[in-house]
């Protein structure tokens, strides 16, 4: 939890970008980013309406811009992300996205490659 820090964006949040979007029926989890000078921060905000079960669940806390991929990642993993219907990567990211998909299919969660392909702009031959 060390390289979580507050950072304060405030003009930069013109700039705000979606570097990744999954939705389900009802809700949708999206990973926005803005480049500074310093580079790129992250930050996860969410449509919670499909992704909980208990209308009654207490306010989640809003989440930290971050200043890493790693801790970005840590944020989106707090959710089904993977297991979600894919939206939107931005081109940039589209390696990183991949790769982390790959990493989390070696750790055993299913990945639909057909629909991720679809907005990776890549194909990828299942075995």
């Amino acid at each position: 939890m060390g390289d979580f820090q507050w950072v304060r964006i405030g003009a930069e949040a013109g700039g705000k970008q979606i570097i990744v979007e999954v939705g389900s029926e009802g809700g949708s989890v999206t990973l926005h980013g803005v480049q500074s000078p310093e580079g790129w921060q992250f930050k996860v905000r969410t449509s919670e309406a499909a992704l909980v079960d208990d209308e009654h669940m207490p306010d989640i806390p809003e989440r930290p811009w971050v200043a890493t991929w790693r801790s970005a990642l840590k944020q989106l993993d707090g959710y089904p992300w993977t297991q979600l219907y894919p939206l939107a990567v931005h081109p940039d990211f589209r390696d990183k996205v991949f790769k982390a998909l790959q990493t989390r299919k070696k750790k055993g969660l299913a990945i639909d490659w057909d629909q991720w392909g679809n907005v990776l702009n890549i194909f990828v031959d299942e075995e």
